[in-house]
């Protein structure tokens, strides 16, 4: 959210980008795309786990059934 402005007035649509062009370094764009890589599987990983728990409490199955009838429900959705 605070990148926000700074990603308009450069017109890049993602931080990698941003941060590549505006330390004009290749590197910097790498690192900043494994960051967020891992922020968004640590996002997913969590999310995951809590729709298994939901699942396994409403349909008293175990947690990693939740965890997939969870997956199979938002890849039928997606």
């Amino acid at each position: 959210m605070l990148f926000g402005p700074y990603l308009r007035k450069y017109g890049k649509f993602t931080i990698p980008q941003f941060i590549g062009d505006r330390y004009y370094s290749n590197t910097a764009r790498t690192i900043a795309l494994l960051c967020a890589i891992f922020v968004s599987f640590t996002y997913v990983a969590g999310q995951m786990r809590g729709v298994g728990v939901v699942f396994s409490r409403f349909m008293d199955v175990g947690i990693n059934t939740g965890v997939i009838i969870g997956m199979a429900l938002v890849f039928f959705y997606a």
